[in-house]
């Protein structure tokens, strides 16, 4: 089989420095899709090329660098005797090393070496940000979500850990893809929320139509993932693609290493993403989930202490609520005690 390496390799190329087109994209993914070998290549090429724009990154980074200190220099020619003592110039020299993070911005390798990211974590109960496509995120506290800096129309790859709301702006074929662990969740567009913690993944539709894939089980180059299954490509292979984990409005699918795929109705809609508007939602839950959201929402340790009645329930709704405040709303007190120090609370049953 006559694979035109040279022309894939172009591609790729054109790939990593956002320039490729939508046209060129589908090839690129017709070619990958078409045999083992070709994924297997791909990989290495990726691999290859991605390192080599690293590094030209890098290199352009330290010229710039350079070229300000030149420039510092020349600004300060009149204290040119001051810099020739020893000290002055181990001085001069760690004030340009200094520069390049601050040239680098909020750019860093991630742990894989897979290039310069942006990496932006959930300071608060919601942390929002633009995608340079125009995507909205909505980030919880303690989530972290990273993206190249090469992140466009052509390469709409994100990582995350923890909880996001994402309103997908449609603009180009190319789907959002976001890696959580051994998943892909694929969306062209719409309104998701994705909540991932270890192996266990909840995705929610609130608009349009998501795929959520385990990896690590198909022959996949993820994210090369379509949501069309595969046999409308005319791809000889299985697709991946279910009734199980392709979702629309208004359903959820659940996957655990354990389990596997489920899917079901999204259930009531301010639990699911009632946080990204700061609303606090639930229903007939137990004291250990309400436990859990409040730990996410404030950032606290919260500690279960007394003789708890497991099958109690709790329902509510609270605006932007202070602790204090929830707490009295929620626990009545000839049946609970709470206790809060620093970013540790202690519930109690009496």
């Amino acid at each position: 089989m006559e694979t035109k390496q040279p022309n894939i390799e172009r591609l790729i190329a054109r790939k990593i420095s956002g320039d490729i087109t939508d046209d060129e994209l589908m090839q690129l993914f017709a070619w990958v899709e078409n045999a083992e070998e070709n994924a297997n290549l791909y990989r290495q090429l990726i691999s290859v090329m991605s390192e080599q724009a690293i590094q030209e990154k890098k290199e352009l980074v330290w010229q710039k660098t350079m070229v300000k200190s030149k420039l510092v220099n020349r600004a300060g020619s009149k204290l040119v005797s001051i810099f020739r003592s020893r000290e002055w110039r181990v001085a001069a020299m760690l004030a340009v090393i200094f520069l390049i993070p601050l040239l680098l911005g909020k750019f860093g390798e991630d742990g894989n070496g897979n290039g310069l990211m942006h990496t932006v974590k959930g300071e608060d109960v919601t942390t929002s940000f633009y995608l340079p496509d125009g995507s909205l995120v909505v980030l919880a506290r303690g989530s972290v979500i990273r993206y190249s800096d090469d992140y466009s129309c052509a390469n709409r790859e994100l990582e995350l850990e923890g909880k996001a709301f994402l309103n997908i702006k449609a603009c180009c074929v190319n789907p959002v893809v976001v890696k959580t662990g051994r998943t892909c969740t694929v969306a062209n567009s719409g309104s998701i929320n994705i909540d991932y913690s270890e192996d266990n993944v909840d995705v929610a539709v609130k608009s349009g139509m998501v795929a959520v894939v385990d990896s690590s089980k198909y022959r996949i180059v993820c994210p090369l993932i379509k949501i069309r299954p595969a046999n409308a490509l005319n791809v000889k292979v299985k697709s991946p693609l279910t009734n199980d984990n392709l979702a629309f409005d208004k359903e959820k699918i659940n996957y655990s290493e354990n389990e596997g795929f489920s899917k079901k109705p999204m259930g009531n809609e301010c639990e699911v993403f009632g946080w990204k508007d700061r609303e606090m939602c639930f229903h007939e839950k137990s004291i250990y989930h309400i436990a859990k959201v409040i730990s996410q929402w404030f950032g606290t340790n919260v500690e279960l202490k007394g003789n708890i009645d497991p099958t109690a329930r709790f329902s509510g709704s609270f605006q932007d609520p202070d602790l204090k405040f929830l707490l009295e709303q929620l626990f009545r007190e000839d049946i609970y005690s709470f206790k809060i120090k620093g970013d540790n609370l202690i519930i109690k049953a009496q």
